[in-house]
């Protein structure tokens, strides 16, 4: 299954201006006899509803200034009140991986509302918030997309930023989920300074890793702009970029490890993290936080003029971070190949069987120009080894890695993804070797399938 934004518009006049402001719509994918099955549905929340109802946006929490004219005065009193609620960035199953009648699926993004919703018909079943005795009187401000799985287990991690309405402080709290969102309990917590936007952590067996960049979203600018939250992001003045170790066994916290280096000033996606002796491990996608009000903005992404170069999606970095001595440093990845796709990717992923391990290949994506989209197999060991897929006119999103369950190497798998045919004007899903990144079969569908971002591998489930 794939999850991302979709309808921007009612009435075909006032849209979204930012792309990911579109309605979430899941795809799913079933395997069947040498068959693809295919289906997909919007997520009708409660919002959703009201817009349809009404054949045009109704005043609510959208992440930039809709178009061709924002709210107006009456409009943004209404704003507040009906929040937030497109859950259009991942799909996730809490309980059991290998069993799909233990546990509950799950449509998330960055706000601590999520909806619960059927496999078999892509309806929500419910609505759930965020509602926990440790926070009476707080208000839960945002919570992170990507839930990460307890490494050896059937339970899953989360995080949670609440606000303290009196006092103006916020709270980073670690949650322990097992078979449905209701089961949960906190496995600590931590002052932050001020509101980040924290799309994922990374974890490894002992560890959940909590990078804190400086970019924090400013409550006055947020109240004043309309209700949009990406154009109310700043750059905190002189704070560094924090790590933080929360032990997940008893919810202590390890803290001392910070940086100035301009190229860790922000991050969306983690790849992977894991323990050696008394360093933690930890590889993100390292990016720049100004693109984050126009990387997606739907006009800007029209009208790209172009350059010939990377829009610079993102960086590999490896960060160890000494337990002992609190030292920290910063690893780059070579990469001698001539495609200067592979410097830039984001999009990252990896084996699941190696979450929490040591491991060589990371697949992820890459973008020129918009236009230019590349997926890429990075081998960390030796560069000379990377790989690339690229077609002309085709418009691949992020890849997923299923596993050979009989495979003998990390890589012994297939990526699966959804691409865009430019030429013939369809989507097709694709599936490519993992060892050797070829092309081994394709699959037309029915239906344009709008550019999503986050997908999930659900065995058994038909």
């Amino acid at each position: 299954m794939k999850n991302g934004p979709a309808q921007k518009t009612f009435d075909g006049l006032r849209y979204y201006s930012n792309y990911l402001d579109g309605w979430g719509k899941i795809h799913k994918f079933s395997f069947q006899n040498g068959k693809v099955l295919f289906s997909g549905k919007i997520l009708e929340t409660a919002t959703y509803k009201k817009c349809k109802e009404a054949g045009t946006i109704v005043p609510s929490i959208a992440l930039s200034p809709l178009r061709p004219n924002d709210w107006s005065f009456m409009e943004s009193l209404e704003v507040l009140s009906t929040g937030y609620d497109n859950t259009n960035v991942l799909a996730y199953k809490l309980g059991a991986q290998n069993d799909p009648s233990v546990g509950k699926f799950y449509a998330t993004t960055d706000i601590t509302d999520v909806h619960q919703f059927d496999p078999q018909t892509l309806e929500i079943v419910s609505h759930n918030k965020l509602e926990t005795v440790e926070y009476e009187g707080w208000l839960p401000f945002g919570g992170s997309s990507h839930w990460r799985r307890d490494i050896n287990s059937d339970s899953t991690l989360a995080t949670y930023v609440m606000l303290n309405p009196l006092t103006f402080t916020y709270e980073l709290s670690v949650w322990r989920m097992e078979n449905s969102f209701e089961e949960r309990s906190m496995i600590g917590k931590m002052e932050v300074p001020f509101l980040p936007l924290i799309h994922q952590i990374s974890n490894t067996a002992n560890y959940a890793i909590i990078m804190l960049c400086p970019i924090a979203m400013s409550m006055m600018n947020f109240l004043t702009n309309g209700f949009h939250p990406i154009d109310s992001y700043r750059r905190v003045p002189d704070e560094p970029t924090k790590f933080f170790l929360m032990d997940l066994r008893n919810g202590s916290l390890i803290e001392g490890f910070e940086t100035f280096d301009p190229s860790l000033l922000f991050s969306v996606h983690h790849i992977n993290a894991f323990q050696e002796d008394d360093e933690v491990i930890l590889d993100i996608v390292a990016s720049k936080w100004e693109h984050m009000t126009t990387l997606f903005d739907v006009d800007h992404m029209l009208n790209w003029e172009e350059k010939n170069k990377e829009i610079e999606v993102g960086n590999m970095n490896r960060i160890r971070l000494n337990i002992r001595s609190k030292e920290l440093t910063v690893q780059k990845f070579d990469n001698l190949l001539p495609a200067s796709s592979i410097k830039e990717f984001d999009f990252p992923i990896l084996n699941p069987s190696y979450f929490g391990q040591n491991y060589r290949f990371v697949y992820g994506w890459s973008e020129v120009d918009y236009w230019n989209n590349t997926l890429i197999k990075k081998d960390l060991q030796d560069s000379t080894g990377d790989k690339t897929w690229a077609a002309p006119s085709n418009y691949p999103g992020e890849p997923f890695f299923v596993s050979n369950p009989g495979g003998l190497s990390e890589d012994d798998g297939i990526l699966i993804t959804i691409v865009f045919d430019g030429i013939l004007k369809q989507s097709y899903l694709l599936l490519l070797d993992g060892i050797t990144f070829k092309e081994i079969n394709r699959a037309y569908l029915p239906h344009v399938v709008p550019y999503s971002f986050h997908g999930n591998w659900f065995p058994n489930l038909l």
